[in-house]
């Protein structure tokens, strides 16, 4: 039964079969990904255990869930997942202190794109650790999954398609790096070449007085990819569900205007108000995990756009070349899409605007039309989207910035070197 044909239900019956549904299908689209990131240490305990379905007007009524005891699964996984932590901070120190060792700029700026990289992964890796993991008073996922519960309440829209296929790229890209990395190590044929991109010395051997530094990259790859790449997909299915939400509202206003030339004013702010409490609280997951791929994905670019062209006028082989390029062009892909997925929620949270404007006000009663401006002036005021670090929202005007100053930055690189 369709979410909109439920409403011949009785309201309160309909309200809390839609929060159920809502949940078990947000669990399903979620299970792939959260399993593979509980596997790789990336959270622990279950991410659900704080969700109240209860009935609030806009915000959920209860924002505690109720102490239970800790089971030895749970501390398991708290000790599993600071372990991982703990690896993913080593290596970052690891290939930090193998860069201050450099004497050249063109080996430094080579060792700094892996040291950014480093850091991104064990950055993303705490956020997701802190943010998603079982608390006794509710992670902040769980205060997340219960407001979208909450603003389900009146309809929801079918499961999209997307969301499965960004998490099968996701998982597909995270065995690829690893499986890719492994021969690129451990192949005779290229291993020297590729040992040189990392470490500047393609002499280095397990036995030598480095080894332990391939050592240490090897067991922290599968981590340090899983931290990089599970983080972004967790991101843009997120914007994805609640920009999906928005578009579905927009569409209901829309269907019930063309067929009653009226609007019930009260139940879409309503609606729209509960949405944008959900927005909020997603926003405090994800813009950490957006500040730390925007501080770390920009220099990372930058710095890998330019060891590309300073190596290609040098002379390098075309083998080596092509793994920095491949690696650069690896993180352009995926700051440009988490971005578009960011900016797509600002698209539909607004897009209900061409809507309301339709409205004719002198058929409103006076209610309705205080409902109707206080609408509006949520929709042409505020700027509703996820935010970078709970300060820059993001939008397509914000990424044409970014990413025009980056092509600028490339320009200059190609004139002047």
């Amino acid at each position: 039964m369709s979410t909109i044909e439920s409403n011949t239900l009785p309201c309160e019956s309909v309200d809390v079969d839609n929060r159920q549904k809502s949940l078990r299908q947000v669990e399903k689209t979620f299970r792939p990904v959260t399993v593979a990131m509980k596997f790789l240490g990336l959270y622990f305990g279950n991410p659900y255990s704080g969700v109240d379905l209860k009935e609030n007007a806009v915000a959920p009524l209860n924002e505690n869930c109720a102490r239970t005891r800790v089971s030895w699964k749970e501390k398991f996984g708290k000790t599993y997942c600071l372990l991982v932590s703990l690896l993913l901070y080593a290596g970052f120190a690891c290939s930090l202190s193998f860069t201050v060792r450099g004497v050249s700029y063109s080996f430094v700026a080579r060792r700094l794109t892996m040291d950014i990289w480093m850091l991104w992964c064990a950055l993303q890796g705490t956020v997701c650790i802190l943010s998603i993991s079982r608390r006794k008073n509710g992670s902040k996922f769980s205060s997340f999954i219960r407001a979208l519960a909450c603003a389900d309440s009146n309809g929801f829209p079918p499961p999209s398609k997307l969301p499965k296929v960004i998490i099968t790229i996701s998982i597909a890209t995270v065995i690829f790096n690893n499986v890719l990395f492994m021969v690129l190590l451990h192949y005779s044929g290229v291993s020297s070449s590729f040992l040189f991109v990392l470490f500047g010395n393609e002499n280095m051997t397990l036995a030598g007085p480095d080894g332990w530094v391939i050592a240490v990259y090897q067991v922290t790859l599968p981590f340090a990819t899983s931290a990089w790449a599970f983080p972004s997909c967790f991101y843009m299915v997120t914007c994805i569900i609640v920009a999906d939400r928005f578009s579905f509202l927009t569409k209901k206003a829309q269907d019930e205007f063309k067929s009653t030339n009226h609007i019930n004013m009260k139940q879409l702010r309503r609606d729209h108000l509960r949405l944008c409490h959900a927005l909020e609280k997603l926003d405090e997951i994800i813009s950490p995990l957006a500040l730390i791929s925007y501080g770390c994905s920009i220099p990372e670019i930058c710095i890998a756009l330019d060891v590309t062209i300073r190596m290609s006028r040098e002379g390098y082989s075309i083998f080596i070349i092509s793994v920095i390029i491949f690696w650069s062009l690896i993180n352009i892909s995926n700051t440009i899409v988490t971005s578009l997925a960011g900016a797509h929620i600002n698209s539909t949270a607004h897009s209900l605007t061409s809507v309301v404007y339709d409205i004719d006000v002198d058929e409103l009663k006076d209610g309705e039309k205080t409902e109707l401006m206080l609408l509006l002036n949520k929709l042409n005021t505020e700027v509703i989207s996820p935010t970078i670090g709970g300060i820059v929202p993001v939008t397509r005007g914000m990424l044409l910035t970014v990413f025009g100053t980056i092509i600028g930055y490339l320009t200059i690189l190609v004139q002047f070197k």
